[in-house]
């Protein structure tokens, strides 16, 4: 069976891609802030007095940026993806969606051999 897929709805896209980026955000976030947090004791340490003020390093620091960071993530690549879908469902009015074949599994059964599974199908 040959499907064409002319349109995607926009909101189920929004609540599935917030969500994810939502995830990738945070373990985006938590990177950076340990990254600020390593680098901020390691200035310090080597005695690098004067641009230590420009690294946060502090644990409010880095709650702060874990938390913003978190958010700005999930909203860019959720505006992102609304606009990649209204991008697609205009050109697929002018030139057509993407073409998907799917098949009727239930007319087959599986046969399972003592070396191999063999598929075929029933009357």
């Amino acid at each position: 069976m040959r499907l064409e897929l002319k349109r995607i709805e926009i909101w189920p896209v929004v609540k599935i891609v917030f969500l994810i980026s939502l995830i990738i955000g945070f373990i985006i976030s938590l990177l950076y802030a340990g990254f600020f947090m390593v680098m901020g004791s390691l200035v310090g340490a080597i005695g690098g007095e004067d641009i230590t003020p420009m690294i946060p390093a502090s644990g409010a620091m880095a709650l702060v940026i874990i938390i913003f960071g978190t958010i700005g993530v999930a909203v860019a690549y959720t505006i992102g993806s609304v606009i990649f879908v209204t991008i697609y469902n205009i050109f697929s009015k002018v030139t057509g969606g993407f073409i998907v074949n799917f098949e009727n599994l239930d007319n087959k059964t599986k046969v399972i051999d003592s070396s191999y599974i063999v598929e075929k199908e029933t009357p």
